[in-house]
């Protein structure tokens, strides 16, 4: 009788050992931090559209030591000379859930517009385009417990990225002051934005013909009054457009003042602040 009860004290004691390594084990995996890696082109394109459409420019993987998934949401900094440029907002981003193992994520669920915050210094550029100005940015990623801003859930991980700057089209001709025989078809021709986008990205020139008003400054014409001319230039000959107007269409009397413009495919310009390049005027002569 004795050897039974000493028997079960003992399998009891062994029982307890092995359920308080269990606890433990359980604690430690619950515990463990989440690890993440960050992989970001160095010049992944100059607005944070450009990231999210090309598969490659960002890379971001997450690492569930744990045996059960965890529940996150992913906070994103952008930062120029240590100064916040842009952020995502903590409530806006949605709650992800990590399984155990690792994980990719996409640009977009790093940076989903409807979450981003951008600072007053980058925000006029950045709505209009979503281009941010050119330089140096550390881009810094970090994961959050869903309900609590302060609580990390990961290690911060920062890259630095270059953003490049494009200048906006230069005029050839008709240059400033020009002045054109009537009835002459009118040539336009540019100097492209620099530096060409990389492939695949494509630029395309838009052409903009203003009449300018007795009195009016020719520039400001450009600015506010509706174009008597626009069009696209062919694919084939991006840097050219010829216009024949049709007779009484330009006023011997009045300014002519015409611009380009370069977009890419989803009408955001190349070149601060719009793409435009700075207006020449010409008149038709008598």
């Amino acid at each position: 009788m004795q050897l039974k009860i000493l028997w079960q004290v003992r399998n009891m004691r062994f029982l307890c050992s092995v359920y308080a390594v269990f606890v433990c084990v359980t604690a430690i995996s619950t515990a463990q931090p989440l690890t993440i890696s960050l992989s970001i082109m160095n010049r992944p394109g100059n607005s944070i559209a450009d990231w999210i459409s090309n598969p490659d420019a960002v890379i971001f993987r997450i690492t569930n030591p744990r045996t059960e998934s965890a529940d996150v949401r992913v906070v994103s900094t952008i930062k120029k000379e240590n100064t916040v440029v842009a952020q995502t907002k903590f409530l806006n981003m949605p709650v992800l859930s990590i399984p155990p193992g690792t994980v990719s994520l996409s640009a977009e669920s790093l940076f989903p517009p409807e979450a981003i915050e951008f600072s007053p210094q980058v925000q006029r550029t950045a709505l209009r385009g979503g281009l941010l100005p050119p330089g140096t940015y550390s881009v810094c990623i970090q994961l959050y417990e869903p309900n609590i801003p302060d609580s990390t859930k990961s290690n911060r991980e920062c890259k630095n990225v270059f953003i490049t700057g494009y200048d906006v089209p230069i005029i050839l001709e008709p240059s400033n002051y020009t002045r054109i025989e009537p009835g002459n078809p009118i040539t336009f021709r540019w100097k492209g934005v620099q530096p060409h986008p990389s492939v695949p990205k494509i630029v395309r020139y838009k052409v903009f013909v203003y009449e300018v008003k007795r009195g009016q400054d020719p520039f400001h014409a450009a600015e506010t009054a509706k174009p008597i001319y626009e069009r696209f230039s062919e694919s084939n000959t991006p840097l050219v457009l010829y216009w024949q107007p049709s007779k009484g269409t330009l006023n011997p009397e009045l300014d002519y003042v015409w611009t380009v413009q370069a977009l890419d495919m989803e009408g955001k310009p190349y070149g601060q602040p719009d793409g435009r390049a700075e207006p020449a005027i010409f008149k038709v002569m008598k």
